[in-house]
Formats: C-alpha cells, sequence, structure tokens
C-alpha cells in the first residue's frame, strides 16, 4: 500500500509542468499593440551597428483561447502564424521563420517580450533581413 501511495505521489509531480499551464494562454487572449522595443542589432561578425532605417518588429499580435496568434505585418493581419507552448511563442512567418519570442512578464494589461534571431522587413519590393535582439512592450487593447 505504502508503495502504491509513493508511485502516485512520485507521478504527481512529474505530470506537472509549467509548459502544460492553460493559464498563459488565457491571460495572452486579446489583442496586444506595442508600446516601446529596445533594439540591438548585429553585423555578419555580430558587432553591433545602426540601421540606417530603424523600423519596430512585431507592432500588433492577437491570441485566442487556444494558444494560436497572428501577427499584423506589411499593413494586414496574417493569420495563425503564433504558437504557444509555456512561456515560448513560436513563428511560422517569413518575418522570422522558425524564431521564437520569450514572455518576459504578463499581466492583464501588460506583456514583455523578448525575441533573438532574424527578422525581416518589406521595403517596398525589397525584403531585408536583421540579426537582432529585441524586447517589446506591450498593452493590451482588446
Amino acid at each position: 500500500m505504502r508503495k502504491l501511495l509513493l508511485i502516485i505521489t512520485c507521478l504527481a509531480f512529474v505530470s506537472c509542468s509549467k509548459d502544460d499551464d492553460p493559464a498563459t494562454e488565457a491571460k495572452l487572449s486579446g489583442e496586444w499593440e506595442l508600446t516601446s522595443q529596445e533594439q540591438t542589432f548585429y553585423d555578419n561578425d555580430g558587432n553591433e551597428y545602426e540601421p540606417t532605417t530603424p523600423t519596430q518588429f512585431f507592432t500588433k499580435l492577437r491570441f485566442s483561447d487556444d494558444g494560436r496568434g497572428d501577427i499584423y505585418y506589411g499593413n494586414e493581419w496574417v493569420n495563425n502564424v503564433l504558437i504557444v507552448k509555456g512561456d515560448a511563442i513560436t513563428i511560422n512567418h517569413e518575418s522570422a521563420e522558425g524564431g521564437q519570442l520569450t514572455i518576459e512578464s504578463i499581466s492583464n494589461n501588460s506583456l514583455s517580450l523578448s525575441f533573438k534571431g532574424v527578422v525581416k522587413v518589406k521595403q517596398g519590393d525589397w525584403t531585408f533581413g536583421y540579426d537582432c535582439d529585441l524586447r517589446s512592450n506591450y498593452k493590451r487593447v482588446k
């Protein structure tokens, strides 16, 4: 009987995980607008530089209760390109294909995300890639 109780107790601890917390998806649900963004850009040698045309990335985000989300890109919403799992948001879009946003903090009305990787920006007929670190702050608008 003690062995059975011990096994059940161990399984209870092992089966709980931050990645399975549905509270993150529920807190993210809604529309978010960028309020500020700190950016660090890197050249091919890994040295920091200032781009000639600064751009803000991921200016609007929208999430549903099921952990999926949309980004505002090129003056339009692109649907179902964000996937939330725990404190990580995977980006499945040409702007940062396979990149990942990390939830640094979240409350009812504010969200802080970080990103490290390559982001791409459309400017007319051209697309530019930037290797960067971003720290973005959002406010809930819906």
